[in-house]
């Protein structure tokens, strides 16, 4: 089962109006959080030079396995939107040490 909530955090802009420092600042501050969750798991990042970042073969993995979102560029409507802008920088995916529970940041 897959139960999808998109929220807002407190004091951030929304994706479409953050700009590159806003989305990695954010990003960092999530990772802060998911060292303090008290749930084994290991966050994922697509942001070049981050301490969690990911190569493209493991993103490719974790893509396949359905786990983490694509890369946002190739679609038009989040292009458009600004959702996607400054792609890969400010993304990734923490993931529950069983693979039960995922948090998508910056999708």
């Amino acid at each position: 089962m897959r139960a999808r909530v998109a929220r807002n955090v407190a004091g951030w802009n929304l994706p479409p109006k953050m700009n590159k420092d806003e989305r990695i600042k954010f990003e960092n501050t999530l990772v802060d959080v998911f060292e303090k969750f008290g749930i084994p798991g290991k966050y994922h990042s697509l942001t070049p030079e981050h301490k969690n970042f990911i190569d493209q073969n493991k993103a490719n993995e974790l893509i396949k396995k359905h786990f983490l979102f694509n890369d946002m560029t190739t679609d038009n409507h989040l292009t458009s939107s600004g959702v996607a802008s400054d792609w890969p920088h400010g993304r990734g995916i923490w993931v529950s040490e069983d693979e039960t529970k995922m948090i998508w940041i910056g999708e």
